[in-house]
């Protein structure tokens, strides 16, 4: 009977062992936990300097929305989130208004590649804002090895618009509504070399890309073309 107890007490013992360590564990794994959590709000993140006659970069990816969509956080967790890149829409907005209000950026820069979709009403608020931001007295550049019919609508407000050497402008709807006038305002007046040097010269400043196309908004486009 005495060997029988204290085996149960040598078991007792050992099981109250295993739930102090399980406890103080736990504790302390929890205690390391909102430590990092303190720490992350405390810091806020490492603080962002703008430099004077700064650059701001607007590339949106993949499609613009009213509300980026929110994933399951199951699925976050276990890696199986297929949702494709979403840009808020109200994000680039706010991006452009700050940018027209802030002395120390000089350039806007629209990096339109991985932009995938995007519907007229934003396309056109959007615009209104790249307007304003013109209006402010901001220089903005566009540039991308091709163009989609957004892409360059919204590239179309730049002062300037740089194409790689082999890229394309995707332009649908009816030709009638803008392919005749296209044409012959592209072939009004051929540039001569000099100037056509001095726009790759300028080119090669903004973009590592090959330049293809450089052209004022609001002026006529043009090529150096054949006579």
């Amino acid at each position: 009977m005495a060997d029988d107890s204290s085996i149960r007490r040598l078991f007792r013992g050992i099981g109250r062992g295993i739930t102090t360590t399980r406890v103080f564990v736990t504790n302390l794994l929890f205690v390391v936990f909102m430590l990092i959590v303190l720490t992350v709000l405390v810091s806020g993140g490492a603080k962002l300097t703008v430099p004077d006659k700064g650059a701001l970069v607007i590339a949106p990816e993949g499609t613009v929305v009213e509300q980026t969509t929110q994933s399951a956080p199951f699925e976050a967790l276990l890696g199986g989130n297929d949702i494709a890149a979403e840009t808020r829409y109200q994000d680039l907005i706010d991006a452009l208004d700050a940018a027209k209000q802030d002395a120390r950026i000089a350039v806007i820069v629209l990096d339109l590649e991985h932009l995938t979709g995007i519907s007229p009403a934003h396309l056109s608020g959007l615009g209104d804002a790249l307007s304003a931001a013109k209006a402010a007295g901001k220089e903005i550049v566009s540039v991308g090895d091709y163009y989609t019919q957004g892409q360059y609508y919204l590239a179309s407000f730049a002062d300037s618009i740089y194409m790689h050497s082999m890229g394309q402008v995707l332009l649908t709807g009816r030709p009638g509504d803008y392919v005749g006038s296209l044409a012959g305002r592209m072939w009004s007046r051929a540039i001569d070399k000099s100037e056509a040097d001095a726009v790759k010269q300028r080119a090669r400043v903004v973009s590592t890309r090959p330049p293809r196309l450089l052209m004022p908004a609001g002026a006529p486009v043009t090529c150096d073309c054949p006579s």
